[in-house]
């Protein structure tokens, strides 16, 4: 037998020596607390401690937690000295403290020191920094339970598949949501799991895809749609997206992890969708209107079989499917054939560009006279352009018989308006100045007799103001020449002579430019003052009124306003009207493509008419069209 090792003996001098060196230069942090009865007191800290918590010896050597660490660091460092002297023996544990250094953790052992009796009167304590390994361990634990989270809200089912044990090694609970089957059920399936589930019509092309899994790279992502049987029997689209999980020793894929979307929505729309656009096409195709279908640079998406047998006998050159063709380059290059093919190519590409809403041009294809309608939408962002040619022959035919028929019953009721006019101021207004003449006779054969004076004075004053009526209408319904004079100086003239037979404050500012529109648009404007001012005078009760007409490059402007009462019904309901009233100034003023609106209130009434002057790619003239 070996001698037992006798104890080393090292002088206290040597021990105590070696200890304060081994204090003083240790990188490991240690300091000193003195026990004593109810308190615990720092009572030296080195170097390595000083420089990790930021603590001095000199401020806190002699004193208590509580007297020189914040009430919170020093109520749990205290705890922890008083488990370690009633345990009685060294502790280890983790705490964080927010030390003058900024909040770390520690990994902390006490350990008590017993005097000659036992007492134990100090602990000396070792601490090591372990802030990285627990923010390392903390980030792990929140990376772990973010991942569940994330497989938890996922609206997918995640999955890893073995492509060696053919086998589910990992669903998520998505798949009873979706499938209908549990975690469980799918497991129980081992590697029948494909041929269970799978649509017998799908199977040998997932197969294909999994074999090809094999040799997917890291960088990867394969896709495959198919379809998968619920418990009650019915099949859901599913959309997989798979990457490389995990390679085996031969350095072939193992274990991809996927991710399956239900699609089954989205199958159901596309199905709708087919069958909608059948109907669109069907509904199209019943059109007699030939219409084409634009996407933003111009191209033809779509036709109906009335375009295609109108294209087919057209004198424009079309591919013989129109489907891609360019629409714009098409009608460009005719431009020197066909007078309205530029401006059918100007006006579709300004439709495209979003400088116009929409477009329309009457033309001529031989002896057929056509309508070219096009009007700008967006559908989901995208810029699209919809255009219909319509033959409208017969009813450019039936429009010019209108206009003729309107051209002539306004006539005619000029020429009864000039009639009227000419017996009220030539016939009606002298019987009236002969019954003035016989009151005033009366009064002077009977002057004494006060209650027939006041009777004759009342006479009179009617009469009068029935003489005024009278001048003010005959005055309206005899229209001035416009032959002689031009638009200008007669209204000018005519709105003065309304001013004084009608005590009204009349104000008037016409462009002198007036006089070079065509005579039809004069003769217009001419009788939609006449009707306006008729309104004033019977209905408005206004005392001023403003006319102002301004022709400004291709349009004329014609406004007048009052200060009356304002006209019940000014949109489209029946007023009381002088002659064609309201209706008939729209129908004057649309006649050559224009508009007419009114606006009334408490502040009196507003007529605003626009009339187009000049051709324009759209059809409008300035003489009406036939």
């Amino acid at each position: 037998m070996t001698a037992p090792l006798r104890r080393l003996q090292v002088p206290e001098t040597l021990l105590r020596q070696a200890g304060e060196v081994w204090f003083e230069h240790s990188d490991e942090s240690l300091f000193i607390i003195a026990v004593e009865p109810d308190r615990f007191v720092f009572e030296l800290l080195n170097p390595a401690h000083e420089r990790r918590t930021g603590l001095r010896n000199s401020d806190v050597s002699g004193r208590t937690p509580h007297e020189c660490l914040p009430a919170a660091v020093a109520d749990a460092v205290t705890d922890h000295y008083r488990a370690c002297v009633e345990a009685g023996e060294a502790i280890r544990y983790e705490e964080t403290l927010d030390l003058p250094s900024g909040v770390r953790h520690w990994h902390t052992v006490l350990t008590p020191v017993r005097d000659d009796s036992g007492r134990i009167y100090r602990l000396l304590g070792s601490c090591r920094d372990v802030t990285v390994e627990h923010e390392a361990l903390r980030r792990e634990e929140e990376t772990r339970r973010l991942t569940q989270k994330m497989i938890e809200a996922s609206p997918d089912i995640l999955y890893v598949y073995d492509l060696v044990e053919h086998r589910n090694v990992f669903i998520s609970g998505q798949a009873r949501e979706i499938l209908g089957w549990s975690r469980d059920e799918i497991a129980g399936m081992h590697e029948q799991v494909l041929n269970t589930l799978t649509h017998p019509e799908d199977l040998p092309a997932v197969r294909d895809h999994l074999s090809q899994l094999r040799s997917l790279s890291n960088e990867a992502i394969a896709e495959v749609e198919y379809r998968m049987r619920r418990p009650d029997g019915r099949y859901v689209w599913l959309h997989s997206r798979e990457k490389v999980f995990q390679r085996g020793t031969d350095g072939l894929v193992s274990r991809i992890f996927g991710s399956a979307i239900c699609i089954q929505l989205y199958k159901d729309s596309q199905a709708e969708l087919s069958s909608a656009k059948g109907l669109l096409h069907a509904t199209l195709d019943s059109l007699t209107a030939q219409i084409a279908i634009l996407d933003a640079s111009g191209r033809i998406i779509a036709v109906n079989q009335a375009w295609r047998e109108f294209a087919e006998h057209n004198v424009l050159t079309w591919p013989t499917d129109p489907i891609g063709a360019d629409y714009v380059r098409v009608f460009r290059a005719c431009a020197g054939c066909e007078p309205h093919a530029a401006a059918v190519a100007e006006g579709v590409t300004a439709l495209l560009a979003g400088t116009r809403s929409d477009f329309q041009i009457l033309y001529l294809c031989g002896s057929r006279r056509f309508l070219l309608r096009a009007n700008r939408f967006e559908h989901e962002g995208a810029v699209h352009a919809v255009l219909a040619h319509e033959d409208v022959t017969e009813l450019a035919s039936v429009r010019r018989e209108l206009d003729a028929t309107a051209e002539r019953l306004l006539g005619l009721q000029e020429e009864e308006r000039r009639r009227i006019g000419a017996e009220l101021h030539d016939s009606t207004t002298q019987h009236l100045a002969a019954a003035g003449l016989g009151l005033a006779q009366i009064q002077q054969l009977v002057p004494d007799d006060p209650d027939l004076a006041a009777v004759l004075e009342r006479a009179t004053a009617s009469l009068a103001e029935a003489q005024r009526e009278i001048r003010a209408f005959s005055y309206l319904l005899f229209p001035p020449s416009l032959d002689r004079d031009g638009l200008a100086s007669t209204l000018r003239h005519f709105i003065q002579g309304f001013a004084r037979r009608t005590s009204l404050k009349l104000t008037c500012r016409i462009d002198d430019a007036a006089d070079g529109i065509a005579p039809p648009v004069q003769r217009t404007v001419l009788r939609v003052v006449q009707e306006a001012l008729t309104n004033v005078h019977r209905h408005a009760q206004a005392t001023r009124v403003s006319v102002r007409i301004q022709v400004d490059g291709p349009s004329l402007t014609l406004r007048i306003t009052d200060n009356g009462v304002g006209l019940a019904g000014a949109n489209d309901d029946p007023v009381p009207e002088l002659g064609v009233g309201i209706p008939g100034m729209r129908s004057r003023v649309r006649q050559f493509g224009g508009d007419l609106t009114l606006t009334s209130g408490r502040r009196g009434t507003r007529v605003q008419a626009s009339i187009p002057l000049h051709p324009t790619a759209d059809g409008g003239s300035s003489d009406p069209p036939s």
